[in-house]
């Protein structure tokens, strides 16, 4: 029998502070009994989505190869030094009625749900992250997050918690932080300026528990803490640059507000991802990397015009290239996204292993919203069978639901039927 030293505490322990103030801990070898530290700890399963807006460029996305041996093409070229952590998907499709032509909005109330959308009536849901967060959910504060760099401000949202009630998104990460670690009753910016002041950082308000925790914890553990931490005092810093930005300009009315710099944003939201499912905050997470039908630009890869007009391409070459250059600006920015979940190590392997995360479109042909051929990447999920490292060419018109089906199994929520299919998909999870 393994012997531990030292303290154990509870999967749920938490840093206390001033004021009431606490703090989630991410998984630490201390809240394994000690009778069972020699056994293979599990650890959560996650469901992540992340959902990119206007479609693609298939010749620069999709490999020419099947299987394991293929490159990865002009778009997907970032994903290089996680290759084997990710499947690329093809012939998926999001169209329930296999028949009607697409629009932004038909494509937001069917990409998740797999219902059949009209101009006449909103219908659609519950999306598939909210059948997770139903089981998932139930043994975490969150049951799940949905959040987004940019608002669908003409064309909806693609998250439903039933057939009726469209889920809001928050875009601005400093509500995301004050929902992981505290806020006030008052959204008042003096009253929250005064909160910031009072508690100046969290981990200072908290630095009395946690170097008492310390003491009790091995080595491993202590590196495990000291890591979370910089990471947390990380989003504070850049979080607080911001405010202090915000606040020398008189026309705001709130400070705090997101980056201005599109990738500081998604990789600010990505961190604040990663603390709340290493935390256990949550299990499920919805991330929407722009609003469908977005007229973002973005000058920071030298392309001036909207991405909406963009991906209306009509053929020209410069516009298609450019979409697929944005297809890999965004690429690189979830590449940055697996390598913080790849980082974080737990029981039995990295935050990434124990989370399938998918990355998609709900558009395929943009120029003509053609909702079939989807653009469809999923990571991760390792300790959950799933392969990596392969380019699986699926039917022509198959559903996106039949993957969301086999996702659910290896989740541990089994459904017999889920929107407009009832069956698997094949190659993507070991038997």
């Amino acid at each position: 029998m393994t012997y531990v030293r030292g303290i154990h505490l509870h999967r749920r322990s938490l840093l206390k502070g001033i004021g009431g103030l606490a703090m989630s801990l991410p998984f630490l070898n201390a809240m394994t009994p000690a009778f069972a530290q020699a056994a293979a700890t599990k650890s959560p399963k996650r469901f992540v989505s992340v959902y990119f807006p206007n479609g693609y460029i298939t010749a620069k996305w999709t490999p020419t190869a099947e299987g394991t041996d293929f490159t990865l093409p002009y778009a997907l070229e970032p994903l290089q030094a996680r290759k084997d952590k990710v499947s690329i998907l093809t012939h998926l499709c999001d169209d329930p009625s296999k028949t009607n032509s697409s629009f932004h909005d038909r494509v937001m109330g069917s990409m998740f749900t797999g219902v059949e959308m009209s101009k006449t009536e909103v219908k659609a849901g519950p999306s598939i992250d909210q059948v997770a967060a139903q089981a998932l959910g139930k043994n975490t504060q969150l049951a799940s997050m949905e959040l987004a760099a940019e608002e669908s401000l003409y064309f909806g949202l693609p998250y439903w918690a039933s057939a009726t009630n469209r889920l809001p998104v928050e875009t601005n990460p400093r509500s995301v932080f004050e929902r992981l670690f505290g806020d006030a009753d008052s959204l008042d910016p003096a009253v929250l300026a005064k909160l910031r002041d009072q508690r100046a950082s969290i981990l200072d308000a908290l630095s009395s528990d946690a170097a008492s925790l310390k003491q009790g914890l091995g080595s491993a553990d202590r590196i495990k803490l000291d890591e979370y931490f910089d990471s947390v005092r990380d989003i504070e810093n850049r979080l607080n640059v911001r405010d202090n930005i915000a606040a020398q300009n008189i026309n705001m009315d709130r400070p705090g507000g997101p980056p201005s710099a599109y990738a500081d944003l998604v990789r600010l939201m990505f961190d604040l991802q990663v603390v709340a499912l290493r935390t256990d905050k949550t299990r499920v997470i919805s991330f929407m990397m722009g609003g469908e039908a977005s007229n973002m630009e973005f000058p920071e890869i030298n392309w001036f015009y909207s991405h909406h007009l963009t991906s209306h391409h009509g053929g020209d070459p410069v516009k298609m290239q450019g979409l697929s250059d944005v297809n890999r600006y965004q690429i690189g920015l979830f590449d940055y996204y697996l390598g913080k979940l790849a980082a974080v190590q737990e029981a039995d392997g990295s935050l990434l292993d124990n989370s399938l995360v998918l990355y998609a479109s709900g558009l395929g042909d943009a120029d003509h919203h053609m909702a079939v051929d989807l653009p469809v990447l999923l990571a991760g999920g390792a300790s959950m069978g799933h392969k990596g490292g392969r380019h699986v060419n699926l039917p022509n018109h198959t559903p996106i639901t039949s993957l969301y089906l086999s996702m659910m199994d290896k989740l541990g929520v089994p459904l017999d039927k889920f929107g407009d299919s009832s069956s698997r998909i094949q190659g993507v999870f070991d038997v």
